[in-house]
């Protein structure tokens, strides 16, 4: 009867709504990290991305990754990817970044059309 068809509505409803934070927290976390943003304002100031992309240089609407940490060796990894579009066309921005006690490397690398340019492979570029 009519309590079966709002039980069914009501699970539907509330599987759509499951999913949608999943996806929302996946995609969007990455985007709002410090990691993220010191990539994105490094690579619009990179002149291999900008001769690459072109300007203005705008970044897609998701980025998404992973983000690890070792509380006990006081370690962390973080990973993400993101689209970047420029006058010239589109690529993917990929970051790697670790941090230890023993150091870090952050490594952002650009990917148009098969060419790859490495745009930091070294110290963490923002502070």
């Amino acid at each position: 009867g009519l309590y079966g068809v709002l039980l069914t509505v009501f699970f539907i409803v509330f599987v759509i709504l499951l999913v949608g934070i999943f996806v929302g927290v996946f995609f969007f976390a990455s985007k709002y990290s410090e990691e993220y943003e010191c990539a994105i304002s490094e690579v619009r100031k990179n002149k291999e991305a900008i001769n690459l992309l072109g300007e203005p240089m705008e970044p897609g609407l998701t980025a998404y990754g992973s983000r690890t940490q070792r509380r006990n060796r006081n370690q962390s990894w973080v990973q993400f990817q993101t689209s970047l579009t420029g006058s010239k066309g589109s690529g993917t921005l990929y970051v790697d970044y670790y941090r230890g006690s023993d150091g870090s490397n952050f490594k952002m690398r650009l990917e148009k059309d098969g060419k790859e340019i490495i745009l930091n492979n070294g110290l963490y570029p923002c502070r």
